[in-house]
């Protein structure tokens, strides 16, 4: 089973956050291509604008504040589809140079702030490097327009979907696995994007099972991440994943169903320890003790849906962090541009011990 994790941004959240300086980016190597769907911004505010290389039409051109009011889409990248605003203010125009040529008015300016407000965008592709907060900003920079800072007040997102880039090859062996040497193999296809690359083995892995955790069966070059989850009754304090397999080692995480409705953080109550490259079978999850969270209760208290979903280590500190980074760490293994998943209907022993007793009572 796919989800497509959906993350809901709560109304009104201000976002602040400074652009790092030309020649120091600031930014780790890695990188995940993420897209945004059904995205609404109450206000933002760009500061120190830049405005390089728009080219307009002279006949529609009348001015580079009157521009910005009426068209400013067209100072926007490819990356951002369906733009609309209710309204668009250019603060003091600092500088100002406009040349024509063969009808083209081409513009590069300097403005003190732009302020945009009631933004919606049907899609928006950006790369994530620290957190969502990142989508704005290249939002309104991936075109002809950058900022110094730019704050942003009430940022909501119908549906975010990440994508773990390719790592390279000299840095993308998982710990513990030898790559085949060029006279051993060669690999005659390319990787598409976004996915990963298979790594041949020399023979069968033996590694340590960490504490708690099944011991993974053999790895080959072309497995997927896949999970498995079944109906089951609970403790109340841990569930157990039927089966997961974590191609570069990683997490298996639940889920409560608040998931369905979008909350892809806040609904992380259970996290296993890590596990090795492969496939680990009868995993247990303990529940409610996850990093970076906070839960008002310590068991589950009722019958309810659960969803299993595999994360990677994508720092490699064998420490689950999706929480606590805001997702920015650790994301989940995808498919097809959705979240691997399974649900499964979960109930506490309790909750069927008393369902048994009264039907006991009733054949009585």
């Amino acid at each position: 089973m796919l989800i497509a994790a959906a993350v809901v941004l709560a109304s009104g959240m201000a976002v602040a956050f400074t652009v790092a300086s030309e020649g120091d980016s600031g930014q780790p190597d890695a990188s995940r291509s993420m897209s945004a769907e059904d995205v609404e911004i109450e206000a933002i505010t760009m500061e120190n604008v830049r405005i390089s290389n728009l080219t307009v039409d002279l006949d529609e051109f009348s001015g580079v504040a009157p521009h910005l009011r009426t068209s400013f889409a067209s100072t926007l990248g490819e990356n951002v589809e369906g733009f609309e605003a209710d309204s668009v203010e250019p603060g003091t125009i600092e500088s100002a140079e406009v040349t024509v040529e063969d009808d083209v008015a081409t513009i590069d300016a300097e403005v003190e702030t732009i302020t945009i407000e009631g933004v919606e965008a049907d899609h928006v592709t950006f790369e994530d490097h620290h957190s969502r907060a990142v989508m704005a900003h290249e939002m309104f920079s991936g075109g002809a327009l950058s900022a110094e800072s730019t704050t942003v007040e009430g940022l909501s997102v119908g549906t975010l979907r990440i994508e773990a880039a390719a790592q390279p090859a000299e840095a993308g062996t998982p710990t513990g696995i030898e790559t085949a040497t060029e006279t051993e193999a060669a690999i005659a296809t390319e990787t598409p994007a976004g996915t990963e690359t298979a790594i041949e083995t020399e023979a069968p892995i033996a590694t340590e099972t960490p504490a708690g955790t099944e011991t993974p069966t053999e790895t080959d070059e072309a497995e997927e991440a896949a999970v498995s989850f079944d109906e089951q009754t609970s403790p109340g304090t841990t569930v157990t994943v039927d089966s997961v397999t974590v191609p570069e080692g990683g997490f298996v995480t639940i889920h409560d169903s608040s998931l369905l409705d979008g909350d892809a953080l806040e609904s992380v109550v259970g996290v296993s320890e890590h596990l090795e490259p492969g496939t680990h079978e009868d995993v247990t999850v303990t529940l409610y003790d996850v990093s970076g969270a906070s839960f008002d209760q310590s068991e589950l208290e009722e019958e309810e849906t659960l969803i299993a979903m595999p994360h990677l280590d994508t720092n490699d500190d064998e420490e689950y962090g999706f929480v606590e980074t805001e997702g920015s760490e650790d994301g989940a293994y995808t498919d097809d541009g959705g979240a691997v998943t399974d649900d499964a209907t979960v109930c506490p022993e309790d909750d069927e011990g008393t369902e048994t007793a009264t039907e006991t009572e009733a054949d009585g």
